[in-house]
């Protein structure tokens, strides 16, 4: 995907977010039955976004297309084979997030489900930025393993999860920092539970950055059946260690901690299912892991400092001076130590160039 694409789809992928957001805050100021705004405005912004989409393609794609008609049977196993073990990580994926809003209905009730929902609502709209950069990643770490040019393959797979990664934490940490103000000034009442379920919400997404590129490229190697067996597996045994868990006494926020831990172990198995395909240096192994480790070392310190030593005012004026303060800080802790002279200096000549 060329420079130009990439930064179309980056620039669409900004405004659908900033709409959302603007879409909540209309909410409050109308009239009519909020949900049923909600849903219109949503559907209009998609909408748009779509014939977007469609105008763009029909531009920039029109000599690179053309349709016929094609009955390739051995294809067509293929592509059912590859749909339907993804369709197993899909369905547990559903039964894993649906079957714990049932437990904690079962244990808790319905307020305990509407905090998740609000936990959820902050993730997405926080989430879309990295999902976005790492779906213009997507078709250059499958074009560089169809080539076998598995050089290009390892750095892209490991630059897309620690940039997807440092991008997220930018991000999430002025929101680590405010939780409970930031939420205060949305829903005036704060449901229990809602501020520990968006930062371990938060938490889980910075490991699902990390893991997502290794994800491309199991994807790109075309048999998925042992990775798409071993994720489902590991996703349901969310279930039933909830559930144990839960009848043991434990409180909302634990059934997240331990899908938090069973997040990191499907990180590890996506890196080392993918690490038996194709071979990562120690060098580079080496740099990635402890440039990860020091910076989020770095960033959790200053977070917990922020949060537990310094009694920082809350109000407007606070919120943006430290949501500020914080995210160029963690960026310059990024900037520094988290990315190599090279990475440095490529990012700088993308910016000079748009």
């Amino acid at each position: 995907m060329s420079h130009e694409r990439m930064s179309f789809y980056a620039v669409l992928g900004l405004v659908e977010v900033i709409g959302k957001l603007l879409i909540v805050y209309m909410v409050a100021f109308l009239a009519m039955d909020r949900l049923i705004a909600y849903s219109m405005l949503l559907i209009m912004l998609t909408s748009i976004l779509l014939l977007v989409y469609y105008l763009y393609c029909k531009k920039n794609f029109k000599l690179q297309t053309t349709y016929s008609r094609v009955i390739d049977r051995e294809l067509f196993k293929k592509i059912a084979a590859f749909s339907g073990w993804s369709l197993l990580g899909n369905v547990a994926l559903v039964g894993s997030n649906q079957g714990l809003n049932i437990l904690k209905n079962m244990f808790f009730g319905v307020v305990v489900n509407a905090a998740m929902g609000i936990a959820y609502q902050v993730n997405t709209a926080v989430y879309s930025f990295v999902s976005n950069f790492q779906t213009a990643f997507t078709p250059q770490v499958t074009q560089s393993y169809a080539e076998n040019d598995f050089e290009k393959h390892r750095k892209l797979v490991l630059q897309s999860s620690k940039f997807s990664f440092f991008m997220l934490l930018v991000i999430s940490v002025p929101i680590f920092i405010n939780t409970e103000f930031i939420l205060t000034l949305w829903l005036k009442s704060i449901p229990a539970y809602t501020v520990e379920f968006v930062q371990l919400i938060l938490i889980i997404s910075l490991i699902d950055a990390l893991a997502n590129p290794f994800w491309m490229s199991a994807a790109a190697a075309g048999n998925i059946r042992n990775y798409q067996i071993a994720i489902a597996s590991i996703l349901i045994l969310n279930l039933p260690l909830s559930y144990i868990f839960l009848k043991m006494g434990s409180g909302a926020a634990q059934i997240l901690v331990i899908k938090v831990l069973l997040q990191f172990i499907m990180y590890l198995f996506r890196f080392f299912y993918v690490r038996s395909r194709v071979e990562f240096s120690a060098q580079y192994l080496f740099r990635y892991f402890v440039e990860i480790i020091v910076v989020s070392l770095l960033v959790s310190a200053m977070v917990y400092t922020c949060r537990y030593v310094i009694n920082l005012p809350e109000n407007l004026p606070a919120l943006v001076l430290v949501s500020l303060l914080s995210g160029i800080t963690t960026l310059g802790v990024v900037w520094w130590i988290g990315l190599t002279s090279a990475e440095r200096v490529f990012l700088l000549k993308m910016f000079r160039k748009k």
